[in-house]
This record gives C-alpha cells, structure tokens and sequence, in this order.
C-alpha cells in the first residue's frame, strides 16, 4: 500500500511528526515500511504549467495546441479529455519532448488520454510541483495478509491516530438526492458468494479529465489517472478500503442488474482488452443478456464508461473473498480490487464508501437519483471477547495500567465495557482478524510498544526428565532414513479434492475445508501419500534424480463420524532411470520392507507376517501388502506397495515408485523398551555359508527364517546371524515357484570354529528344511534336472 504523508494529514490535522517518525511508528506497529520516496521520484521531469491555446475537434480525436514560454506543442488527444481553451494544463519536458503525465511508466505518445487541467490561479510556466505538491514523502508499506484493513489511507490513519491519541476525520460526505426515474432492478441470485449488493443510480455526467488534486493523489499512491469518474471510485477505493465500480447505465440490457453464477464457457471481455473464458461458479455482475463484470475483479469492456457516457450504475458490494480469489487465481488475474476484497473489507463500510463517492460525483456536476438498490445486508456479527487483565499483564510483561489498556483499545475503534480485573471487548467491523483473547492482547502491545516491555527472565517449570516414548521413537527413525539415504520433506497438509478420490477414499471419510482458499487445498490429507508424490513429481518436473524421500506428518480422516487426526510416517521410493555408467542397485519391493524391518527392529517390534492384498486403486495389486499390527482384532499397522504404471504416466513420472506408510501412534504404542545388552567385540574370526531354496510362490520368507532360527536353537548351534540377500523366480525355475538365497553366519565366543562342524550345522539345517515338505534345495532341484 503507498501512501503519502500529505494525503495521510487529510485524514489526520493534527498530525505533527516528522515522515521518518511515521515510517518508524508503523515499523513498530507491524507494518513494514519497504521504502520511504520523495514525491519528487515519482515524476520523470519537472512539472510546468502550460496553457491550452487552440482545440480543434476531429471527431474522436482533437489537435491540441498547447504553449510554454516560447514553446509551442501541438498533440492530437482523445476528445472526452480536453478542457476548455485557455486552460492552464500540466506539462512536462523530458529531452524538449513533451509529456502531459509525467510519471514513471509512462511515455511519449502519438495520440494523449487527456491533458491535465490545473487551477487558474496558476501562471504558465510556474513550477507545478512546488505549488501544489510541495515537499511530500511518499511510504511504501508491506501489509500482512490479516490486515485488509490498512489497504487503505483511512486503516493507516487510524492506526497513527491511536499511537499517537489524536483525533481521526473522515472525508465529508454531503450530496442532495433528486427524484430521478431510472427503471433499474437488481437481482442477486448468489447471496452466499454476495450477501450484500447495492446500487446508485448516478445522471447528468460529463466524463472528463478529474481535477487536479484527485490525479496528484492517485498519481502518489500509485494509480493512473484515467478519467474524472473511474478516478472517483479507484480514489475511494485508495481512501477507504472498499472497492467500488461504475457501469455506463446506458449501456446495462433490460434495466436489470443480476449477481449470478457463470456457466461453463461463458466468455467476457474484460476493461484490460482480454476475453476470458469463464468456469462454472465463478461469480458474475449480469444484465438482462450477458455478463458485465467478473465480481470483485474487474469490470467488462461493454458496459466501460468513456466519453459518451452520461449515466453510471454505481456498484458497491460485499462479495466472498474465497471465491474472488478463486475467480482471480483461475484467470490469472490480480488487481486492486481483488486484493482488498481477497483479505477481506468493512462490511459496514460498503455504503458508507459508496456515500463518499456519490459526494465527488455530484461534485464533478453528477445528479445522484434517491434510493438505494439493496440485495441482502451486511454479514457482520457483533463479536465480543471476554479478556482477563491477568492475561495481558502476564504475557506483555510491562507495567502498563488497566485505564490506559482501555484507552487504547478504544482509539483502535474496540468498544470496551469493564467488569471488574475483565474486559469485556466488542471487535470492530473492520477487524475480522481479532477472535481470541491474545489478539486483545496483541493489539494493546502494539500501540504500548514492544520497546517499552522490560528485559526478563522467563519463568516456567523445567521438567528435565526422559523424552516421551513417541518424540523418542520419531527422532530415531528421522536419524535412520536420514542415514540410509533418503530426504526428509515437510508438506502442505491440504490437497485437492479430486486426488483424495483416486486414492479410494469417500467423501464421508474425509474432512473437506469449509471455506479453502483454492481447489487444490480444500481437503485434509487422509493419506502422507498425495503429499510424498507430489514431491517426486516436483522432482521429476525439474530433472532432479532423487530417489527416496521421506515425511513425519499428520493425515486427518473421519471415521463413525467423528474427525481422527494421527500422526503417520510415509516412505516413498523412486527408482527413476539413472545414467548408463551408473551403478547404483535398482530400488524394489524388496528394498521397501526391508525399510520396514528396519524401522521395526528400530521400534522393538514384531509385525508378524506382512499379508498381501489390495490397499488403494493407484497400487498393483500383486506388489502390495498390509502390515498387520501385533495383537489381533487390530488396526493395521501400516501398508505399502508398488505403485501403478498407469498412474505413473498419467503424471508423467518415469521409472517405478514404491510407497510405505506406517502409524506412528500404533507403532509406539507397541514399543518395546528394548534392555540394554553389554557388547563384547569378537575375538574370534565367523564362518559364512551360503543356502538357496525353492517354494510355492506363495510362501512368505518368514516361514523359512522361523524353520532355520528354531532348529538353531535346539540344536545349540552357534549362528550369530542369517541374512536374506536374494529373491528370484522364472527360468529355470518352474511357474508358481520362487527362490530365497540366504547366508548363514557363525562364530564361536570362545573359539575358532572348524569347516567340518559348520558343515555338520549346515546339512541339518537343510534336512530340517526339506523334511517340511513345502522347501526344496536349489542344488537338489538342478541335479534332478540334470
């Protein structure tokens, strides 16, 4: 928001502080100042006045002879902006090439918009700048989100006026109304995307260039003047936050003014020349026929005023910011007016902004028809807030009474009742940001000063006891897949409703967003899965060949309607296609639960067997699998799986990607405290052999790690460990069979073990292998072949 000091003493007489003071008051009031300009800076070359000497009209266009001292300029200007002949006009000669809005950004031109006029007590060639401008200072200031308020001269001005506790005047507002028939209707057929809607009927306009003064402040804050009414509206807009707009009445189908939803395909071209090609549900001003404006964004070029215009529809509304941020994001669009209406303005300030451009319109000679055309009514809920003084004590640390903590809540336009150590706080209509105690107390600090809140130490209970269980384990598996290589990612917990329905989930599962600032954020993750791909897409998208990444993070889902919020830990692999001299091992299922075992032995506990089955319609069937947790009757613990080709292509993601997710909530819950064990380094060398075995395909390789641990146990043998280190099947193993080849490790704590009694060891355990029935040995199955 720019604004300049001058304009800000409009609001504020009594103002006496230097421009640096100011930058600096609301530095310390939350607005960052991004920089502080000399009115001077904003023009190209000084600023003269000249004297229109000769206009003679050729239609559209008018030649325009216009001196300077011993200059003389002859300009061709668009008819509607001529003044009289013999007015003085501004003038500015940039290299003797003359400029008649000599502001930054603009040009030299064949053919003007208009030619400036000036007061008549002006001489030609008198420096405009000094006498009408003088030295004013020009902020450039950086408002948050949450302050929609201060996008606007009177938010600002309020905010010095309770920092410095002098008195706020507002604009004067005073026209006549004339019992003028107009005919016009209004329609509002969306009052949930626009509660309130109303109209002016404005007669007897004469579009030409706006006086002086109201230029200079448009020019200052940032605006390009165009003509006396636009400029009016976009002025108000800058003054008062509200954005208003102004149709050519004549130009509106069937008197009827309708507030509608667009339908597929509707298209409308737009103040700035472009056809949109509208959406279904975009908000649309309408007449009788057509649309004529995009609601909150900008007007449309049918209904634009311009010089023949001599009736307007003054538009001044209340529409819903999500869907004018919706509307303005889809089309690419972003103007002052969606800005405002995007953070949200007064919604009683409506009228209020719309009596004050009447005002200046009557002013520029309009004649304002009496009556309002309203549709609904202001969406304003008296909304009070019960604060203990306690509270602000406490959190501000200072010493600042409970009278002057009123008074300063007062002057911020709060409306405050005492009752006893509470206050009873009623939230002004323009401060939809102030909902909860502490925004009370934030707002005293403000205007108190941070600076003066003495230097303390803090006081809490310090409790240096153990971590608890579920912080403990979370940190241990983050160091974990940190070490074994992958990426940890933080995401948005928000995604797209439609990606939610690929995934499975109905919508009676998942918990949508009343009120999402976007599609692709209006529904709660159910899943860290939507979030994890986006991240390999991303990755994707921009050549970069990461190939693991992993989230801690919340998925939120209802279930027995009631809302579930548990924290989840997702795995995603990418076994993208690397260089040719590369060689890294390909990343497979068997690499995804091998990342399970590891964070099960890193949380002390047993799945049991991992059953294969269907988790979601984006994974292969035949490569996914649910992890049952340890007691039965259960929530799964956690699923997993390859990821569909045809979903990978859809989203134009090469190679295979591999998914685990795993409740991390269950997963404490059925930790084990693993003991503590003494750790002796062995003083004796291991012997390693190796096993491979065959089975049906649907023989999970739990079963052959049980035969081999019990036999080891019972026969008191000394494995140290077993490892599985191959899967494989088709040829030349016969259909429906797969193989495991696993190596066997000994060693002795007191002793070098000899070849001859590992031999004996390894022969038992293969005929306790094969007396199953369900294994066959490798070497046995190539001899019978042979």
């Amino acid at each position: 928001m720019r604004v300049s000091y001058q304009i800000l003493k409009r609001f504020l007489p009594e103002l006496s502080l230097r421009p640096e003071e100011v930058a600096e008051i609301f530095l310390n009031q939350g607005f960052v100042v991004e920089e502080v300009l000399s009115a001077r800076d904003l023009f190209l070359c000084p600023l003269l006045a000249g004297t229109l000497v000769e206009a003679r009209c050729e239609g559209p266009l008018t030649h325009c002879t216009v001196k300077l001292g011993e200059h003389t300029f002859r300009v061709l200007v668009h008819t509607s902006g001529v003044p009289e002949t013999g007015s003085r006009v501004l003038v500015g000669l940039e290299n003797h090439t003359p400029l008649f809005l000599p502001v930054r950004g603009e040009r030299a031109r064949e053919v003007f918009d208009f030619l400036l006029p000036l007061p008549p007590f002006l001489e030609e060639g008198d420096d405009v700048y000094e006498a009408l401008i003088g030295d004013d200072v020009v902020f450039e200031v950086e408002i948050t989100a949450n302050r929609g308020d201060c996008l606007s001269v009177l938010g600002l001005a309020r905010e010095l006026a309770a920092h410095c506790d002098i008195p706020l005047v507002l604009p004067e507002v005073r026209y006549t109304e004339k019992p003028i028939h107009h005919g016009f209707r209004l329609e509002n057929e969306a009052p949930h995307l626009c509660p309130l809607y109303t109209g002016r009927y404005v007669t007897a306009i004469t579009v030409r260039p706006s006086p002086f003064w109201i230029a200079k402040e448009l020019i200052l804050m940032g605006m390009r003047p165009i003509n006396n009414v636009v400029d009016i509206t976009n002025l108000v807009m800058l003054e008062m936050g509200q954005p208003l707009h102004a149709f050519d009445a004549a130009r509106i189908r069937g008197n009827l003014v309708r507030v509608r939803e667009a339908e597929e395909g509707e298209r409308l071209m737009t103040l700035d020349g472009e056809e949109r090609v509208l959406k279904k549900g975009m908000l649309l001003i309408a007449d009788a026929d057509r649309p004529i404006a995009l609601a909150g964004v900008m007007g449309g070029r049918d209904t634009e005023v311009g010089p023949k215009t001599r009736e307007i529809f003054l538009e001044a509304a209340f529409f819903d910011r999500v869907s004018v941020r919706r509307t303005a994001r889809a089309l690419g669009m972003r103007t002052e007016a969606s800005a405002r209406f995007e953070r949200g303005v007064d919604p009683l300030g409506v009228m209020q902004a719309a009596s004050r451009a009447l005002a200046l319109l009557e002013e520029a000679g309009g004649e304002v028809a009496s009556g309002w055309l309203v549709s609904g009514q202001p969406p304003f809920t008296v909304w009070e807030i019960s604060v203990p003084w306690e509270l602000v004590v406490q959190r501000l640390s200072c010493e600042v009474s409970q009278k002057e903590g009123i008074r300063i809540l007062e002057r911020l336009g709060f409306q405050v009742a005492q009752e006893g150590a509470t206050l009873r706080v009623r939230v002004p209509s323009w401060r939809p940001d102030v909902r909860e105690p502490i925004d009370v107390v934030e707002e005293i600090g403000r205007v108190y000063g941070y600076g003066k809140i003495l230097s303390s130490f803090p006081s809490f209970p310090f409790d240096p006891g153990n971590v608890p269980r579920e912080e403990s384990l979370e940190n241990l598996i983050r160091a974990h897949l940190v070490h074994r290589g992958l990426y940890e990612v933080v995401t948005l917990s928000l995604v797209e409703g439609e990606s939610v329905d690929v995934l499975g989930f109905g919508k009676e599962e998942c918990v949508a967003v009343l009120n999402p600032l976007s599609q692709e954020h209006a529904v709660l993750r159910p899943s860290l899965f939507l979030s994890l791909f986006e991240v390999v897409r991303t990755n994707a998208r921009r050549g970069r060949r990461s190939r693991g990444f992993f989230e801690v993070g919340k998925v939120f889902f209802r279930k027995e309607g009631n809302f579930r919020e548990e924290k989840h830990l997702g795995v995603i692999l990418w076994n993208v296609p690397q260089p040719a001299l590369w060689k890294e091992d390909p990343l497979d299922l068997f690499t995804l639960k091998g990342f399970l075992e590891e964070i099960g032995e890193l949380a002390g506990v047993e799945y049991g067997a991992v059953c294969s089955g269907r988790v979601s319609p984006v994974f292969d069937e035949e490569e996914a699998f649910v992890v049952p947790s340890p007691e039965e009757g259960t929530e799964p613990i956690g699923w997993g799986g390859k990821v569909l080709p045809a979903f990978l292509r859809k989203h134009d993601v090469e190679g295979e990607v591999y998914y685990l997710e795993i409740r991390l909530e269950g997963l404490a819950t059925w930790r084990q405290d693993l003991p503590v064990k003494d750790f002796v380094l062995p003083a004796f060398p291991a012997v390693s052999r190796d096993i491979s075995v065959v089975v049906d395909a649907s023989t999970p390789w739990a079963f052959v790690a049980s035969l081999v641990a019990e036999e080891a146990k019972r026969s008191c043998m000394a494995l140290e460990e077993f490892v599985l280190f191959d899967v494989f099947s088709g040829d030349p193993l016969p259909p429906g069979k797969k193989g495991f080849a696993f190596r066997l490790v000994f060693r002795a704590p007191d002793r070098t073990l000899e070849d001859e009694e590992v031999g004996r060891w390894v022969q038992k355990l293969k005929e306790v292998l094969k007396q199953t029935g369900r294994v066959v040995l490798r070497e046995e199955m190539i001899l019978s072949h042979e």
